[in-house]
Formats: structure tokens, sequence, C-alpha cells
């Protein structure tokens, strides 16, 4: 049988300071049914006497109070959850090192090119002199790093602006670190960017790549700072690392008290990490001194006012 529509709605609800009695409300519950319902709440149609009701909560909640309660639990859980996003920062830093490995890359090309023309030119004129020094200058840039007087202004000035703009890039990461104080990750970036300042090699390790993962380990030799510039073989062990957080464990393998074993924590970004002394824990010996180390042509240098130490890492266990 049809129904006529003279369905009313009605309801009839228990607050917390005794019962409402029922009559006609705003269209409101038909909208949020679902969230009385959520607290407790049972809805109950019968067609028999053409009403709705909105039955009492089994719990005392008044309506408007149970919304109110549900937006506070929401809103709480969605300030109070981890922030998972990412680091903005970090982001734009990673992609101003790769627009500077890629100009450097492009940059290497006509440099390339220059270097053959003149090993070709000093073959055809057999000048065997002047062959060797442009072979000695090509490896002295390339893998060292180091200027080539004879290197046209045209060419050299790609590498001067990319470097330009990488020491930029760190420069605003400090900043914006420092302003959203964010201390370990400005101390981080800060000591890579110190690093880049010091190094007057043409074109800078600069990387986003890990050189130093977690349980790597890296062993050779270390150089007193003293007048017999004493040699001792020397370990570092990556134990744990974070972006830009790390645990490693530095040992000096000397005898009797030239032998040192000092667990350290500190910061870490693109190729350089460093710690200092009051984060180092020393079983046995002294905890040294502030240390900073830097990743370059497949070695870390290791530097500090105690000693200078290069090593590099050891083939991972099968």
């Amino acid at each position: 049988m049809r129904h006529r529509a003279d369905i009313s709605l009605a309801i009839r609800q228990k607050s917390l300071y005794g019962n409402t009695p029922s009559g006609l409300i705003d269209p409101w519950p038909q909208k949020f049914g679902t969230v009385l319902q959520g607290v407790g709440g049972r809805i109950s149609i019968r067609p028999s006497i053409r009403r709705i009701h909105i039955l009492p909560p089994t719990r005392r909640f008044d309506s408007s109070l149970s919304q109110t309660l549900l937006i506070g639990v929401l809103a709480f859980g969605y300030f109070t959850t981890p922030c998972k996003c990412e680091d903005r920062t970090k982001t734009k830093l990673d992609a101003a090192k790769d627009r500077y490995l890629k100009d450097i890359q492009k940059a290497n090309k006509p440099v390339t090119e220059w270097f053959d023309k003149q090993e070709a030119a000093a073959s055809r004129a057999g000048n065997k002199p002047r062959l060797d020094q442009i072979k000695a200058q090509r490896a002295a840039f390339f893998e060292d790093g180091k200027p080539c007087e004879n290197l046209p202004a045209g060419l050299s000035k790609p590498y001067v602006t990319a470097r330009g703009e990488v020491e930029a890039a760190l420069v605003a990461a400090v900043k914006e670190y420092t302003k959203n104080k964010m201390d370990t990750e400005s101390i981080a970036v800060l000591s890579e960017l110190t690093e880049v300042k010091k190094n007057p090699s043409v074109v800078l390790p600069i990387t986003t790549e890990d050189h130093f993962p977690s349980e790597s380990i890296w062993t050779g030799t270390l150089t007193l700072n003293r007048p017999d510039q004493a040699r001792i073989p020397c370990r570092f062990s990556m134990v744990s690392r974070d972006t830009y957080t790390f645990q490693g464990v530095f040992e000096i393998l000397g005898n009797g008290d030239a032998h040192h074993v000092r667990t350290v924590r500190g910061v870490v970004s693109g190729h350089v990490f460093s710690w200092q002394a009051k984060q180092a824990k020393a079983e046995p010996g002294q905890p040294g001194f502030d240390t900073i180390a830097a990743f370059e042509n497949d070695a870390i240098t290791f530097k500090s006012a105690e000693c200078t130490a290069v090593m590099k890492r050891e083939p991972p266990a099968k």
C-alpha cells in the first residue's frame, strides 16, 4: 500500500542534563544521522505510523555536543599525527646539486674536445714534450681538479658559474633550516658549505649519493699533528645513519697510549660529516678533538687538531 507523503520528522533524545521532549526539528538529522549513529544513536523507520524516529543514544550525549566532540577528535588526530611531509629545504638543495652535476657534465664536453685538439696538434707536429704536457694538464684537470692555465676563459666560466649557484643553494638551505629552528640540519649543511668554500678544485665533490651507508667500514693511515708525524693505522665504522645524523666508531689502532676507540655521534650532509669532541665517548683512550671528514676521490679525509687521516672503504662482507 502506498502511503501519502505526510511523514513528519520527530526526534527523541536524552541529553547530559535529562530528557528532551520530542518535537519537529530542522532537516539536519537527515544529513548527520550517521554522526548520531556513530556516537550511539539508532534510526528507526516505522511505516505503520508514518513517522521517522531517531531514538535516544545508548550513551548520554547531547546531539550538538556530539558533533563538537567528533570534530574535536578528528582535529586532534589530524594535528597530533607525526608529520610525514617531505623536507622541502632538502628537496630544493638536492635539486640544486643535481643541476650542478649536470652543468659540470655539460661543461666537461667542450673541455675534453679542446684537450683532444691540443694533443692532436702536438702529435702532428712531432712535439713530444708538448704532448706530454697536454696529457699531464688533462689528468690534473679532470682527476685532481686543478685549473689549466692554457684553458680559454670561455671554457672555464661554466665551472665558476655552477660553483656559485651550488654555494648559493647551500647558503639558502642553512638560512631556511636556521629560521625553522632545525639546528641539526643547519649545522650539517653548514659543515658541507664550509668544506665547499675551502675546496680549491675546479670541480667540487658535490653529490646526492650516500657515500657513507650504515655498516660501511673504512680503513687507512693516520698522521699525528706533531713534529715526528707518526703514522698509525686507523679505522672508521659507520654504525647507523639518518638523513642528517650518524653514529660511528673511530679507532686509532696504535699500541699502549696510542690506542683509542671512540664512539661518536654527529651530523652528515652530502660528502661531509663531522662530530664534536663532546659527542665522542672513548673506551679506551681520549675523546680527541672536533673532527670533520670529507669524501673525495673515493676516500675520506679526516681532519682535527690531533691528526689527519685518509681512509678507503673496505669491500662489503659477503
